[in-house]
């Protein structure tokens, strides 16, 4: 349509264009921008949460067991070992219910002798009435054994039964019972056991008479004089332990106080008895409240896993345990680490669902909707929701006040009743939905991990990733818009060859680029926001999967080095392929043309689209500071330096625009989108397809080759925000800007840092905020360990001045997302590290 004036032609064409927005959908039926909760994402919502949320307290599984048990009882061999295998103990369990599977596990018996307990099922058994009631008096002596005057009733319908033989009848039962009640004379014990072969039978528990509460276990007795009276024994024995703990180890305090129990004492045998109940049942008694207390946690797991977890259908109880474990719970296990995996393929899920239900959101909505959906306020909530609350094991066991359960306590209604709710950090119960999917993960895969997905976050989308896919790739258009655009080059470097050009087309398009030919073309906004969490999947799930295991704060630190913007755009510049180059020229002589041939190296950001005045001159800066530093980089990351550590000062003053490290994760989203197919002959296609072209495009840009060096040589990866942090110990560290200084030019931003009131390292005066702050810390860094390493008190304060008011930034910024595009635009730096 043709127009009279300019003037009119601009108002139809932001009319037509405004047109196209509401028939996408990106506009609301008042043509206004999409806002929750009836038709898009939901923009600049705050994590407003508390900082606890009143909780469900952590649930008795006894309960429930015995509520649900029948005339069947299960028995299950309890073994406890040396650490050279000799057998300390052995007693049988019978338990109104299933016990799952539990891993052999140690417990600290002292400060050098740790033994091994190990369960067996026996499988289920009906026990009569005369059974149950000579099995409780048997459990009822085995506790006073273990806890003695403690245990505070007389009661012995105890849930979990002890005996000591696998046969169960009441003979048998009654026997053992006979022999172990009582006590005997020390003397007369010594004369019955000095002639015995065996020297198991000298084991026993010593009381000295008056003193009955402080047991000690007999080691050796002798003759006190040269005559053979039964009366002048003497026996040696050792302090029995008296703590309930023994799940931790001994450490500070308590690991001194443990030497009175290596001590032998001497005692005359007139004056002590010797208890009748074999010191290896006595030994099983004081284990017991630890023994039971694993029980109990793993009883936890596998009723989350049957009830809450069901649809998932996890096999394996140890990873549930290891997923709602906290660190405060002081097990053997904890969440941590399943936490970092399932965030990571939280972010991943999120990422592909997303794209594929909302094929025309442009990238802020996509962000701005994935930002909702994982943040802790939104996994906190949902945990609530989905009553996880109660399943988090965050009570220490200490083994304090521990008391046996009795079947008729459990059944009293006080003893049902619901328990009052307690704070529970809001954080703890976001972590636990995010090791849930780790856990799934591991248990099953992707797969299994989205159910997880599905099953906690109901509220939300969720496409299986295969159909994810298979969306993405059928809507993209299956020929170019123009037939003279040619990738033979750009596939040849990036070491794949499209199916779908058109997706490759829209990887290297800036956001800039206009073309009047190509007005339907979309920008590599929407594929750099799912590479970014394609790219962070597989170096997650390679750090999580590296043995031997790698503790979560060293998995965070090394993944974003491997995933930050700066490094991305490094490799950008080194990823090339050679190309066939013709310059003409004029002989000065003959004024005639002449041609030269030579072979160049065509880097992959010089593919990149865009019509924007500004980015060749940023590029061509960009490439100047990176010839600059790249030896120096190159050494540190291949090992050619001789330090081992990342160089983040290094990467960080090339100043590279945030459109290279794009490009990097946009290739990565086409990539990931085109290989997921099947091929030609029907082949392999699908989700893991796609990941296997991915893993082979990030192994050639050098970042696994990079991964592995780190991971080999311990490289140190900490950043130098966090690095000078921890230095600091207690003091305060600020990054004060500073513009009036003669070195700060116009345009450029000056930065000094001070720990407490002391000014450390100078000032620094890079070209964006982010540079400057960077290269402070590590300055400042770099001067406090001289100074730890020489003696010098890092904390002492210098007379420098005061910062003016305005100069503070309050806000710890590590990186600009945008600092590109140089619009003064600066967020957090997980933002701009692409990781959560």
């Amino acid at each position: 349509m043709a127009w009279i004036t300019e003037n009119q032609a601009k108002k139809d064409a932001a009319f037509q264009a405004y047109k196209a927005l509401y028939q996408a959908g990106l506009i609301n039926e008042n043509l206004l921008p999409l806002r929750r909760p009836n038709d898009g994402p939901e923009f600049n919502v705050k994590d407003d949460r508390a900082s606890t949320e009143k909780a469900s307290a952590q649930i008795n599984p006894w309960i429930s067991m015995v509520l649900a048990s029948g005339s069947e009882w299960c028995k299950y061999s309890i073994s406890i070992r040396s650490e050279s295998g000799e057998l300390i103990s052995r007693m049988i369990t019978l338990v109104p219910g299933y016990i799952p599977y539990i891993p052999p596990y140690t417990v600290f018996w002292s400060h050098t002798s740790t033994y091994e307990v190990a369960q067996e099922p026996l499988g289920p058994v009906s026990v009569t009435d005369e059974q149950i009631n000579l099995l409780g008096q048997i459990t009822h002596l085995i506790h006073i054994g273990g806890i003695g005057a403690r245990l505070k009733s007389n009661n012995k319908d105890f849930v979990v039964l002890l005996s000591p033989s696998e046969n169960i009848e009441p003979s048998i039962l009654k026997e053992w019972l006979s022999a172990a009640q009582g006590v005997t004379v020390a003397t007369k014990f010594c004369g019955n056991a000095r002639s015995a072969i065996s020297s198991s039978s000298r084991q026993a528990i010593v009381r000295e008479i008056g003193r009955e509460a402080d047991p000690h276990v007999l080691q050796d007795f002798f003759l006190g004089s040269d005559n053979t009276t039964d009366d002048e024994w003497v026996l040696a024995a050792v302090k029995f332990p008296k703590r309930r703990d023994f799940l931790h180890p001994l450490t500070g305090k308590r690991e001194s106080q443990n030497a009175a129990y290596r001590t032998v004492k001497h005692f005359d045998a007139s004056a002590c008895t010797i208890d009748n109940m074999p010191v290896s049942a006595a030994t099983f008694a004081i284990l017991l409240p630890c023994i039971l207390h694993r029980f109990e946690i793993y009883m936890i797991a596998k009723s989350l896993q049957t009830d809450v977890l069901a649809p998932v259908g996890i096999v394996d109880t140890h990873l549930v345990l290891t997923a709602i474990t906290t660190t405060a719970a002081g097990e053997h296990v904890n969440y941590q680490r399943l936490e970092y995996l399932g965030d990571c393929i939280l972010k991943f899920s999120t990422s592909i669902s997303l794209t594929a239900l909302h094929l025309t959101w442009p990238e802020s909505y996509l962000t701005a909707e994935k930002g909702r959906t994982n943040s802790n306020g939104y996994l906190c909530r949902a945990s609530l929701a989905a009553g996880l609350d109660c399943y988090i094991v965050r009570n220490r066991f200490t083994g304090v006040k521990w008391q046996p359960l009795y079947t008729s306590q459990v059944l009293d209604a006080d003893t049902r009743m619901e328990a009052p709710k307690s704070d529970l950090s809001t954080k703890t119960l976001a972590d636990v939905i995010e090791s849930l999917i780790g856990a799934s993960y591991m248990d099953g895969g992707l797969t299994k991990s989205l159910k997880c997905i599905q099953t906690l976050l109901p509220n939300e989308s969720w496409l299986p990733f295969d159909v994810a896919l298979d969306k993405l790739y059928t809507t993209v258009p299956d020929d170019l818009m123009s037939s003279s655009l040619r990738f033979e080059k750009l596939e040849a470097l990036v070491g794949y060859t499209f199916r779908r050009k058109h997706l490759l087309l829209e990887a290297i398009t800036h956001p800039s680029f206009t073309s009047y030919r190509e007005a339907l073309s979309s920008s590599y906004q929407r594929l750099e926001f799912l590479g970014d969490a394609v790219l962070d999947y597989i170096v997650s799930s390679r750090l999580h999967a590296h043995s031997p295991p790698l503790p979560h704060h060293l998995m965070h630190r090394i993944r974003t080095a491997m995933v930050n913007g700066p490094f991305l755009a490094f490799l950008a510049f080194e990823l090339s392929i050679p190309e066939d180059r013709i310059n003409i020229t004029i002989n000065a002589a003959t004024k005639q043309p002449e041609k030269t041939h030579e072979t160049v190296k065509k880097m992959l950001w010089q593919f990149m689209r865009q019509t924007s005045p500004q980015i060749p001159l940023a590029q061509q800066a960009a490439v100047k500071r990176h010839d600059e530093l790249k030896d120096e980089i190159l050494a540190a990351l291949y090992g050619g330096s001789e330090g081992r550590e990342y160089p983040w000062s290094l990467l960080c003053r090339t100043g590279a625009d945030k459109f290279f490290s794009d490009l990097v994760e946009s290739i990565i989203g086409a990539i990931f989108i085109d290989a997921s197919p099947p091929d030609a002959d029907g082949g392999r296609g699908g989700l893991d397809a796609a990941l296997v072209a991915v893993e082979s495009f990030v192994s050639r840009l050098g970042i696994l080759s990079i991964l592995a060096y780190i991971l080999e040589n311990d490289v140190d990866c900490l950043h130098p925000k966090e690095r000078l942090g921890q230095l600091a110990v207690g003091d305060e560290v600020r990054y004060v800007r500073v513009q009036d200084d003669v070195e700060v030019e116009r345009g450029l931003y000056g930065c000094i840092v001070k720990v407490g009131d002391r000014e450390v390292g100078g000032l620094v005066v890079e070209r964006t905020r982010f540079e400057a702050e960077t290269e402070a810390a590590w300055r400042a860094a770099a001067i406090l360990m001289r100074e730890e390493a020489g003696g010098v008190a890092s904390g002492a304060m210098q007379e420098n001045g005061q910062a003016e008011d305005g100069d503070e930034e309050e806000e710890d910024v590590w990186m600009s997302a945008e600092e590109g595009d140089h619009d003064g635009g600066e967020d957090n730096f997980q933002d701009a590290m692409d990781i959560d």
